[in-house]
């Protein structure tokens, strides 16, 4: 089968087939001008034999030959009860946790999304998620996922989901009013009561304590080591007083939403948790837009947090302070890449945890914790 390898300045890849090229694109979610326009004229560009070649030679793409494994399209038929189905490839984001992503489709649906690996690490964390999606069914969370596969084929560790995605699906880098309420409703209909040293957030916070001395083999971070230390004792005094805690996503970004008719869909729960301050997605959403589409630095994202965030924060009243909750949610995500990477972190990942240490550095000297 044929197949349009694409490869990004990230060294992402894909794998789109030649036929029925615009259903296939539906898993390609570029976040740049040159990558959405590339990908609403690939479908017609690629017909034109001359046109065809101008492109592969311009952005280095190529055409291979590509067949998944015999053991996983049966597993996925199985589940899907389907006889025939066609898929395009994701080969996931360069790091630790990198996964394939498949998207199943036919002509006229897509039908579900399946995502695979050989490592047991990525495994645990599907195996997270079918808890976490089930655990929001129970609750009554909708326009999420369904598990309908999580197991171990041949060489793969396999996971299946529902979508309720089409063509007309969309994605947006906008914070607006439907995003907001989507986070408002599932922390309220998640929250439960509970002693704020008792909730996964305090321990992630102890667990980060333990992780801090990395920073030191690092010459960009080492600086940052006695700042993180104080920082996370005085949040821990604030946590200790906090009684209310909710489902936390931990990914909430504009390339795992997509948007149709007015109503937000959110996928890939890997780094859910189940018991953290409430609202903290939003901080994520803004904060990784910044970084990843806009490229800000962290002074000229301080700046659009004071000018864009902070007001629409104040005028729904979700945090009863706003620039605490935002320091909490900057933990939390510097925890989580320093503990995923450790020992391993490129110069890219050094750099992006920087910036959020920088960040919130300025927010703690304007508004001490």
């Amino acid at each position: 089968m044929k197949f349009l390898k694409i490869t990004n300045n990230e060294k992402k890849e894909w794998l789109i087939p030649l036929e029925k090229m615009k259903m296939a694109l539906c898993l390609y979610q570029p976040s740049s001008c040159k990558g959405k326009t590339l990908k609403a004229f690939l479908p017609f560009v690629l017909k034109i034999p001359v046109l065809r070649n101008i492109i592969l030679k311009i952005f280095d793409f190529q055409i291979v030959d590509y067949q998944l494994d015999n053991n996983l399209l049966e597993c996925i038929s199985k589940n899907l009860k389907i006889q025939s189905f066609k898929y395009s490839i994701f080969k996931g984001t360069p790091g630790k946790h990198q996964k394939t992503t498949i998207q199943i489709y036919d002509n006229n649906n897509i039908l579900a999304y399946c995502k695979i690996s050989e490592d047991i690490n990525v495994f645990e964390l599907f195996r997270h998620e079918e808890k976490v999606l089930k655990y929001l069914e129970k609750c009554k969370i909708y326009n999420v996922p369904r598990c309908l596969y999580c197991g171990i084929v041949g060489n793969y560790y396999v996971f299946i989901q529902s979508t309720e995605k089409t063509l007309k699906s969309f994605s947006s880098n906008k914070l607006d009013s439907n995003k907001i309420q989507f986070i408002r409703n599932m922390c309220n209909k998640t929250s439960k009561e509970m002693c704020g040293d008792k909730s996964e957030y305090y321990y992630m916070l102890q667990s980060f304590q333990n992780d801090i001395e990395v920073l030191k083999n690092y010459d960009i971070l080492k600086e940052y080591v006695s700042f993180l230390k104080d920082l996370i004792l005085r949040i821990e005094e604030r946590v200790e007083n906090i009684n209310i805690f909710c489902v936390y996503h931990g990914d909430f970004t504009p390339w795992n939403i997509f948007e149709e008719n007015g109503k937000i869909f959110l996928f890939d729960f890997e780094y859910a948790s189940f018991e953290y301050p409430a609202y903290l997605d939003i901080f994520h959403f803004f904060t990784q837009d910044c970084i990843y589409s806009k490229r800000y630095e962290y002074d000229e994202i301080y700046t659009r947090y004071l000018s864009f965030l902070k007001p629409i924060l104040m005028s729904e009243k979700l945090f009863s302070n706003i620039d605490e909750a935002y320091i909490m949610y900057l933990l939390s995500v510097c925890q989580l890449y320093i503990n995923r990477e450790k020992n391993n972190m490129d110069d890219e990942i050094q750099r992006h945890i920087k910036i959020r240490l920088d960040l919130m550095k300025e927010i703690d000297k304007n508004y001490k914790i």
